[in-house]
């Protein structure tokens, strides 16, 4: 279930943005509803797909999962910049799903989580070798993941693969420091997710970060990671982690287009998740771009 709001959010998507003289050419983010200081406005698509590969139990030891769990997730999304300093977009993904256990094979989907994010970019980053100091910028997001899916209490299938959504709203918030007119750009950040389902809260943070090389003016490598964590506030203590790495390969032309493809799975590694299904997936996008 952690997976879905992160794919609501593209988390693993990357758009291009500034460099140096070459206006919205290459960006370390992670998030493709992003527009580069230039660009006024993007719609992009993207197609991907994920598969379980074992789980951590909740302890934190490597163990199988009887349970076959893969998805097929077309992604939309949108963004509108109204100034230097504020942007706003929207996401949405449909998801294809197929899960298996001893002799049941079953296939579900629909539309997932709607996603509402405003970005604010308060400083101009100053380019390497210019006047003034160069140094890394804060970026501030703030959201409304919308209950648009369905969820595992509307689910009618047997194993539940028919669930597209979370329960509840949920409020998000984030901020990085970021660092992109160098050619070795970088970010790190924290993004939460406050997450309401009846009575009970269900907060979720993550940390991320990325470390990139610009090839040239029009292509952009990327390696990204994240450690996320999720709490269950109903009394019962219960939580859940994983440790996620990934790469991206990203070309585009300036004020035109861009388009992406990446890869990522959960670390095999004891103790850096618990109580969640270990995934790998991978996918690639494309946008058009003013």
């Amino acid at each position: 279930m952690l997976g879905l709001a992160a794919l609501a959010l593209w988390s693993t998507l990357l758009p291009l943005r500034a460099q140096a003289g070459a206006c919205c050419v290459g960006s370390t983010s992670t998030v493709p509803t992003r527009l580069g200081e230039c660009e006024k406005g993007m719609a992009g698509l993207s197609l991907g797909g994920e598969t379980a590969v074992g789980r951590w139990d909740g302890e934190g030891a490597l163990g199988a999962s009887s349970l076959q769990d893969d998805a097929v997730i077309a992604s939309v999304a949108g963004a509108f910049r109204w100034d230097r300093k504020g942007q706003v977009g929207l996401s949405l993904p449909v998801r294809l799903n197929h899960k298996g256990l001893a002799d049941q094979d079953l296939w579900g989907g629909g539309a997932g989580d709607l996603v509402a994010n405003v970005v604010w970019d308060p400083f101009v980053e100053l380019p390497t070798g210019g006047p003034g100091k160069a140094l890394p910028v804060p970026i501030l997001t703030a959201g409304l993941r919308l209950p648009t899916g369905r969820t595992w209490e509307q689910a009618e299938g047997a194993l539940l693969e028919d669930v597209t959504g979370l329960p509840g709203p949920g409020l998000l918030v984030g901020l990085s420091m970021e660092r992109t007119l160098d050619k070795t750009p970088w970010s790190l950040g924290v993004d939460s997710e406050l997450a309401r389902d009846h009575d009970h809260l269900h907060p979720t943070v993550t940390f991320n970060g990325s470390l990139g090389r610009y090839l040239g003016t029009r292509w952009s490598v990327v390696g990204v990671g994240r450690h996320q964590r999720s709490y269950a506030l109903d009394g019962t203590g219960g939580s859940a982690s994983r440790t996620v790495l990934g790469a991206k390969l990203a070309l585009g032309k300036a004020m035109k287009w861009r388009t992406w493809l990446g890869a990522e799975g959960d670390l095999p590694i004891p103790l850096l998740g618990h109580g969640n299904l270990r995934q790998v997936s991978a996918s690639a996008g494309f946008a058009l771009v003013r």
